[in-house]
């Protein structure tokens, strides 16, 4: 005969051991679907930033491209676009129901640059090297390579026309048409796909994350930006002429017009896009990642000026002229003490005096004096 007391005692050890295990039960349950989770987070960050890192090495992942799915509940969709002279790549991951999306500014990389710090056409003379000149790196050089030369009462004042080595020149590398053919569009009428208002419709403080389609703010006359704060996925688009006061602050904006001038203590990340003139005035900065693009207009030459004690962190492109037209006008001048940090190319001729840390990519370098066009001159430049 059981005792009621040790039945009561054996009921309570049941009751509790359901409990415990019940309570188990739950929580492994709960650590189940943490992992799970998890697995599942780290899966689609994994897979957004190897769709960032093919987007960057894999020229055939062209704009808009959808890789097909891992598998039935699996995906990628990568998107790639022209910003400045960069590209915006988008890389999105699935899960199910469950999306996860990384967005990065990228630029091309070009191999033959890595070591390469000068890079002229294979024409038919010498580069004449004076003053306080120095090329530290390897060189692409015109067919009769370079000499010290007396431009005024200015020698050589080196030892070393170059530090590093003359590598075989081979044909002129093309201005990037991607790049060209895409903005060119938002030149002459601006893009259709993107949401466009009045340039008197936004506040004086704008955001716009690259995850939205552009913004794309355009007005018919000219335009100068003062005591605002644009940030992000915004392009802003005047017929005439863009004018960006130092009380400005820009981050990741792209600007288009004929005319764009940056004045004195201007401060920004920006891209800057023209067809006429590009002025950098003295004391401003664009930060990297920043871009500057100029395009010929027909017959036209535009001109991009970078003013002393300015600095430009990032990108410069400048598209030429056919030959029929070509002038010995500079299409690009870097004065002297300014600072480019990165890469300059030009489809055209450069007047080359400022510091560039990085590549400098022309077709021909020339010097302005009294009035006179030199050729082949590079006088006080430090690259």
């Amino acid at each position: 005969m059981i005792r009621a007391g040790s039945l009561a005692y054996s009921v309570f050890l049941l009751f509790i051991s359901t409990v415990l295990s019940f309570l188990l039960f739950i929580a492994f349950q709960h650590l189940k679907e943490s992992y799970i989770k998890y697995d599942q987070q780290a899966f689609l960050m994994d897979n957004c930033v190897s769709g960032i890192q093919l987007a960057m090495t894999a020229e055939q992942v062209l704009m808009n491209e959808k890789v097909e799915p891992l598998s039935d509940i699996h995906g990628l969709l990568i998107k790639k676009r022209p910003w400045g002279c960069f590209k915006v790549v988008s890389s999105s991951a699935r899960w199910g129901d469950n999306v996860k999306q990384k967005t990065g500014l990228v630029a091309s990389e070009y191999s033959e640059l890595d070591s390469l710090v000068l890079w002229l056409a294979p024409l038919n003379y010498s580069l004449r090297v004076s003053g306080n000149a120095k090329v530290l790196g390897n060189v692409r050089l015109p067919k009769r390579g370079a000499e010290k030369g007396l431009i005024g009462n200015r020698r050589f004042e080196g030892t070393d026309l170059y530090i590093g080595k003359s590598l075989p020149n081979f044909d002129f590398p093309r201005f990037p048409q991607s790049f060209g053919d895409y903005w060119r569009r938002y030149l002459s009428t601006g893009t259709q796909e993107d949401s466009v208002i009045g340039i008197n419709d936004f506040s004086d403080t704008l955001k716009w994350g690259f995850a939205q389609k552009t913004l794309n703010l355009q007005t018919e006359q000219g335009l100068v930006l003062r005591d605002c704060f644009i940030k992000g996925n915004v392009i802003v688009k005047s017929s005439k002429e863009i004018v960006v006061d130092s009380t400005a602050n820009l981050d990741h904006v792209v600007l288009i017009a004929p005319v764009i001038k940056i004045l004195s203590g201007a401060k920004m990340r920006a891209h800057l896009i023209a067809n006429d003139t590009i002025l950098i005035d003295s004391g401003a900065t664009l930060a990297f990642p920043s871009s500057i693009l100029l395009f010929s207009k027909g017959s036209q030459l535009g001109c991009l000026q970078i003013l002393s004690n300015s600095l430009v962190e990032g990108i410069i492109l400048a598209e030429g002229i056919d030959d029929i037209y070509r002038t010995k006008q500079p299409l690009i001048k870097l004065n002297a003490k300014a600072r480019i940090h990165g890469t300059v190319y030009c489809d055209g001729t450069m007047e080359l005096k400022s510091l560039v840390i990085g590549h400098v990519i022309s077709r021909e370098l020339i010097l302005e004096d009294s009035g006179n066009h030199l050729e082949g001159v590079l006088l006080d430049a430090q690259l």
